[in-house]
């Protein structure tokens, strides 16, 4: 059978490092697919095909960068198709270059030369609105009613994001598929000794792994209040913390956290990395006593699936798309309440069963490697559909 060709555009955003972090782990799940259906093409920069072509070798990178003619070509189809409100120039340029199946991207032209796949990763701009701007609640609501009309196939990541969907839109949609993200990047990644994270990073012997992006809505301030509470029961603990520290709908935020942690007197506490490479961030989540996620909206949460990965204990709050995940090792509280995140921060403290030098994944090993070709496959089915959808019109 002749492979499908589907193509992936990847940009690397640093206001969002979650969604190429996401397509990475995709192309790694592909990857491992030893007898695949389909033939992956990705679209990015020179920078992106310099860095990745060698990488994966099963899968195709173009480089489209606005100083090569195709690069051009593809800017250009694309910038026409914004402006006059249709995006068949585009098509007929991705069908050209022979992709059937366009994944991950905006809905494309109205020609039915090529399927597409929208993803919408979360409805947070619905629950949160006050966290983003006017202006850019408006352009999502408009976005994603997009896709549910013009796609060929909407992807969610989560059933609560389904059930998010029916409120944003009641009216039955037939062509929705779920596709549940497995982290592969930490399954893959060479855990560094301690000491060489101790000594590049001057850390603590002991600590918890605090990993989300510094966005507002993921409620840092809590994890700070609930170390105050430890502090005033003479319990001392410490927080490393990584991820971007810039939120740009929300920029005064990060010096709002320092003067917090000032204010409740556990700034030494405190280590902020900020973006640091994977494997040293992989390996301070495996070396933590606990990672923590007190987020007030995910759409399929990132750290939870490495924490599942890495066989490690989890605080994580109770949202329903944590409860989805949930993890073997999680124990849940309410985003709400710096008491209840002390408490199961003090049950960690205590725990005598806690073991920083030895990286424990051996009997994950077997259910981790079907986890991630399992979510390969399940995208691979979704692509295949799309295109037999294709046909059928």
């Amino acid at each position: 059978m002749k492979k499908i060709k589907v193509g992936i555009p990847l940009v690397k955003n640093s206001n969002w490092l979650g969604g190429y972090n996401y397509i990475i782990n995709l192309l790694e799940a592909l990857d491992q697919i030893p007898n695949p259906r389909l033939e992956i093409i990705v679209f990015g920069s020179r920078e992106i095909k310099d860095k990745l072509s060698g990488q994966f070798k099963k899968i195709t990178f173009i480089n489209v960068s606005k100083n090569n003619p195709l690069g051009l070509l593809y800017w250009t189809t694309k910038f026409i198709g914004k402006y006059i409100g249709n995006n068949n120039l585009h098509e007929l340029l991705l069908s050209y270059l022979g992709i059937s199946v366009l994944a991950y991207s905006s809905p494309i032209g109205k020609l039915e030369r090529v399927a597409s796949i929208c993803w919408i990763p979360d409805f947070q701009h619905i629950y949160l609105p006050n966290l983003f701007p006017k202006k850019e609640v408006f352009q999502r609501n408009k976005l994603f009613k997009s896709y549910i009309n013009d796609s060929t196939i909407i992807l969610l990541s989560s059933n609560s994001a389904r059930k998010d969907l029916e409120k944003f839109s009641p009216k039955v949609v037939n062509n929705l598929r779920i596709l549940k993200f497995v982290s592969c990047n930490s399954f893959k990644a060479r855990v560094l000794r301690f000491n060489e994270i101790e000594d590049k990073y001057n850390i603590p012997k002991t600590y918890f792994h605090l990993p989300n992006q510094f966005w507002k809505h993921k409620n840092h301030k809590l994890v700070a209040q609930a170390v105050q509470i430890l502090n005033n029961k003479k319990i001392h603990c410490n927080v490393i913390c990584t991820g971007n520290i810039y939120d740009y709908r929300n920029p005064e935020f990060f010096s709002s956290f320092l003067e917090l942690l000032k204010v409740l007197n556990v700034e030494k506490q405190f280590k902020i990395l900020g973006v640091i490479p994977y494997q040293d961030m992989i390996s301070l989540m495996n070396y933590s006593r606990a990672v923590i996620n007190p987020s007030f909206f995910e759409g399929w949460s990132t750290s939870v699936e490495e924490s599942k990965i890495l066989n490690k204990k989890i605080l994580l709050s109770d949202i329903p798309v944590h409860k989805e995940q949930n993890p073997i090792k999680g124990k849940f509280f309410s985003p709400f309440s710096p008491l209840e995140l002390a408490e199961q921060m003090e049950n960690i403290i205590n725990d005598s069963e806690y073991n920083s030098d030895r990286f424990i994944k051996a009997s994950n090993n077997k259910l981790n490697k079907k986890n991630i070709l399992d979510f390969a496959l399940n995208f691979e089915n979704i692509a295949l559909d799309a295109f037999k959808n294709l046909i059928r019109n």
